[in-house]
């Protein structure tokens, strides 16, 4: 991830369009992955780790669905049903991922009637 704490008097206005990510530009989406099994689902790097497909999309499942991770491009609403359906305990996405605004707002709404114990997580980038 990259620094993203900054103090309003070091910003310029040119710049604040570098800064509608996070997520520095080399990272995989196995980066992604493996920084977040620890930092918010608490899993071990020693997890066991399947890589799926929904709707041609790549799904990272860590631990029989303790984690379910999608990062791609342009989800959409088929993909997160999926994921949800499958009942994990934490849920993890990329927000840029999302094919539109109002999947992105319809989000919780779709777990909460598929899989509602489900932990969400969006990453900013």
């Amino acid at each position: 991830m990259k620094d993203v704490f900054y103090r309003p008097r070091d910003l310029k206005k040119d710049d604040l369009l570098s800064y509608t990510s996070n997520i520095k530009e080399d990272r995989t989406e196995l980066d992604l992955l493996f920084q977040a099994m620890p930092e918010i689902a608490g899993a071990d790097y020693d997890a066991k780790i399947e890589e799926i497909t929904i709707s041609n999309k790549k799904v990272f499942k860590v631990n029989n669905n303790y984690i379910v991770a999608c990062f791609e491009e342009s989800i959409n609403e088929e993909v997160i049903r999926e994921i949800a359906k499958l009942k994990p305990y934490h849920a993890i996405f990329r927000d840029s991922g999302f094919s539109n605004d109002s999947l992105f707002a319809n989000l919780e709404q779709i777990f909460r009637i598929e899989s509602p114990d489900t932990e969400i997580t969006v990453l900013w980038g």
